[in-house]
């Protein structure tokens, strides 16, 4: 039996997935192409977080499929063309089509400790850096300028040595990467994939400390914002009894922020309490791989074409602002 709804709009919120049953959602809008549907349908799937996201495209238009990346943060994505639609939404990792699950950003606390990345090695999630690695660490040279100020302020060597390990992941990670389908069986398509901005909406990720957050707790969140094109979506609110981290922050981190605090505004993608800005760091102690803890902060996955070598794809995907990028 397959069950079945239509209708003018988006989904409800909070669906019930029913999981391994058949169930078919048409939508049909009067608006379909516009500013405002687009915004509608990228505002569902940022509150909601499916997997996976598909949109078949026609006459080599880019744009929609384009609008909708940009302003989403799913895992897979598929782009389907006349002639070879994108009637899936599977990926294959071993190619480049990063797979994994991520629940809405708010409520990441909820369900997970890491969301779960394919490939990845499973001991990864439960293992941590030595301080006596870290603490060497700390004696290196930042690998990114834009860092200098705020590591300066560190008065944990593990802290300033794990934030050292965080930047050289992340200038190492950031950019577009091609994948390859071609050696493994399967249908070949074309592939990109590689870590995210959150998405381009307007919305902002709090990072949020009360009157006893340190800047070595504070600072191996937020490094990763700074010194890449996604600085201007974080804001650091604090409470303002906290005055040693206010002074510690004024003139070297934008968008600090000491007024009243709503963890449920609709301006937040995704909110870090300060329990949770502590417990990301293993309350230094034990500080999680890097690989696992840039993924509680940043989108990453893969989007590809159904068309093999697709040239236009590679061209226009490519040069998209969401993929994240290192600034200095």
């Amino acid at each position: 039996m397959v069950g079945y709804r239509a209708g003018s709009d988006v989904p409800p919120d909070g669906i019930e997935e029913h999981w391994r049953q058949t169930y078919v959602d048409l939508t049909a809008v009067e608006d379909f192409g516009s500013d405002q549907q687009v915004d509608r349908l990228a505002a569902w799937l940022v509150r909601n977080q499916p997997i996976s996201t598909a949109m078949n495209t026609t006459g080599s238009d880019l744009k929609y499929a384009l609008r909708l990346f940009e302003k989403t943060g799913q895992v897979v994505y598929t782009i389907g063309r006349e002639g070879a639609p994108a009637l899936t939404c599977q990926a294959r990792p071993q190619e480049g089509e990063i797979f994994g699950e991520f629940p809405v950003r708010k409520e990441l606390g909820k369900y997970t400790r890491f969301p779960v990345v394919i490939p990845s090695p499973t001991p990864a999630y439960n293992s941590h850096y030595s301080l006596d690695y870290l603490e060497r660490k700390a004696a290196e040279k930042s690998p990114i300028v834009g860092a200098h100020a705020l590591l300066e302020l560190l008065g944990n060597q593990a802290a300033r040595g794990y934030c050292i390990e965080v930047l050289e992941y992340i200038k190492d990670a950031c950019g577009v990467r091609r994948g390859d389908g071609s050696a493994t069986g399967g249908p070949n398509r074309t592939i990109l994939f590689g870590l995210q901005r959150p998405p381009l909406n307007d919305q902002v990720t709090a990072l949020r400390c009360n009157a006893h957050t340190t800047i070595d707790e504070l600072a191996p969140s937020l490094l990763p914002f700074m010194v890449t094109n996604a600085w201007m979506a974080v804001e650091v609110s604090v409470d303002p009894r906290n005055t040693t981290l206010i002074e510690q922050l004024d003139h070297r981190v934008p968008h600090v922020v000491t007024s009243d605090f709503n963890p449920d505004s609709p301006k937040y993608f995704n909110v870090v309490g300060p329990e949770q800005l502590r417990a990301n760091v293993g309350d230094l102690t034990r500080f999680p791989l890097v690989g696992q803890f840039v993924s509680l902060y940043f989108p990453m996955g893969h989007i590809k074409s159904t068309t093999p070598d697709d040239h236009q794809f590679v061209e226009v995907f490519s040069a998209s602002s969401k993929w994240l990028r290192v600034l200095h």
